[in-house]
């Protein structure tokens, strides 16, 4: 049923839809809603809007699922913001209609529900004296959806509103969102007038410690070295400080002190990731000797990257000598942005290669994770030093195979959690060992390749390895699986 009927200027809206090319043909179901949507403006009174969207080429064309749609979310906002909707009309993001339009819309829509004034002010502000393009379109709908009390004051600066809108930067939108009204500080500081990879991990930084304890936030952001706002020369420094602050809170002075800390850094050029800044953090002094932890560092990022012939998922890899990792670890890989080592294992190349290996091997089971960072470690060292690949874990007393360590899911610290290490190294030196070179790095390659098919992260278990490596491989995982 269509409702054209109505109060006064129904006769207009009822001439304009015969005037619509598709009527002779049919109308749709998507059809039919956009009529309905357009009488319904009729009759609350704004004729001259109705009359503008049936004059729009979208409508005479034919109606979509997506214009469809646009019409009915401009329905509301054109009840809560009239004079707002009439220029939303007008601008270019809506003379065509993508699924991006869309999602811009129930964005604007969610603004003009709340107050009416702030969609009004957003509309007005100088980055849309010529309209809305579709690419701000799609930058604005990320702005609102994440942090809406912030769009004005987002969009003054200079790498929200530029031509490039880019994940690092949705993920900058995102954390200043959950940093309150933090937020608004931080905003006016040296390192976010321009934003670079270190920037988003410095904020990831900060929003975590929030999320933690905000007293702690506040803490951080008074410190000396910090009051005048945070530069770009500190952001590195900055993202470290969430597990200094956890596991040796006494040593955040020193972080923070650029007279106490040592920072080396060198840019090489990979093969397949391009350039990579490596840089390694210190807040002690050593005496030197023929061999470098930098060293160390560049030559276990080189060989990994060979062994799993794919390119590193970011670029830079950061590791902090500090003794701000729980107990029972040397070392940890925080969620792919950096290292933490403790001091007493700088120089030691197998903790090194092993952290590096978590750039590639994280997110899935424990086993899969610390079992490949370990058989790599062990490959890369054979290839420095010549040692032979050999297990470097003392095997596991708790349980007998992988399926009863999936059952008991030890937590770090617990017992059972260094059978990860003994049980997953087994297995991967097994298939090594047993298949070969050639088809274990096959394999290894197939089952990185996917945990990212499609573009999505999967986590990946042992019925991932079984498909990786294939039938010759069935009778070698069965023995380790168990049961």
């Amino acid at each position: 049923m269509i409702y054209i009927g109505g109060p006064a200027h129904s006769e207009t809206t009822a001439w304009s839809l015969l005037d619509m090319p598709w009527v002779a043909n049919g109308i749709s179901a998507n059809e039919i809603k956009i009529v309905n949507v357009l009488a319904q403006i009729d009759r609350q009174g704004y004729a001259d809007i109705s009359e503008r969207l049936f004059d729009m080429q979208w409508v005479a064309d034919g109606v979509s699922h997506d214009d469809s749609t646009v019409a009915h979310r401009l329905l509301p906002i054109i009840l809560f913001a009239p004079d707002s909707a009439v220029r939303l009309i007008d601008m270019p993001f809506l003379q065509t209609i993508e699924q991006a339009d869309v999602r811009t819309l129930y964005s604007l829509l969610r603004i003009a529900r709340g107050n009416p004034d702030d969609l009004s002010d957003i509309l007005a502000h100088p980055q849309f004296k010529d309209g809305i393009t579709d690419d701000q379109a799609a930058v604005l709908a990320v702005l609102i959806e994440n942090a809406p009390n912030l769009v004005n004051t987002l969009l003054d600066l200079e790498w929200v509103v530029d031509e490039v809108w880019n994940e690092d930067e949705e993920l900058a939108v995102q954390r200043l969102a959950w940093l309150g009204a933090t937020a608004m500080r931080l905003m006016d500081m040296p390192f976010l007038q321009t934003l670079e990879h270190a920037d988003v991990m410095a904020l990831r930084s900060l929003s975590r410690i929030a999320h933690g304890n905000p007293d702690d936030l506040a803490d951080i952001l008074a410190h000396p070295q910090l009051k005048n706002g945070i530069t770009d020369d500190q952001t590195m420094i900055v993202a470290m400080l969430r597990p200094v602050l956890k596991h040796a809170p006494n040593r955040v002075d020193k972080l923070l002190d650029p007279n106490a800390t040592a920072v080396e850094q060198r840019i090489i050029e990979l093969p397949l990731s391009g350039e990579v800044e490596l840089a390694i953090v210190r807040t002690y002094l050593r005496t030197w000797g023929t061999l470098s932890s930098m060293d160390l560092l560049e030559n276990a990022v080189r060989e990994t990257e060979k062994l799993m012939d794919a390119p590193l998922q970011l670029s830079h890899i950061w590791l902090l000598f500090e003794n701000a990792v729980q107990s029972w670890y040397a070392g940890v890989n925080w969620s792919g942005n950096f290292m933490v080592i403790r001091p007493e294992y700088d120089l030691y190349a197998p903790i090194i290669a092993h952290e590096v290996g978590h750039y590639y091997w994280s997110g899935n089971a424990d086993w899969l994770d610390e079992g490949m960072a370990e058989v790599m470690a062990s490959v890369i060292e054979r290839e420095r030093t010549g040692i032979p690949v050999r297990a470097t874990n003392a095997p596991c007393r708790v349980v007998e195979n992988i399926m009863e360590l999936e059952a008991l899911a030890p937590e770090g610290g617990e017992p059972g959690f260094r059978c990860n290490y003994s049980l997953g190294e087994g297995l991967f030196l097994d298939l090594l060992q047993r298949l070969g070179e050639d088809a274990f790095w096959e394999g290894v390659r197939k089952l990185y390749a996917k945990g990212y098919a499609e573009g999505y992260r999967y986590d990946l278990g042992i019925e991932d390895v079984r498909q990786s490596f294939g039938p010759d491989a069935d009778a070698i995982i069965s023995r380790w699986r168990g049961g």
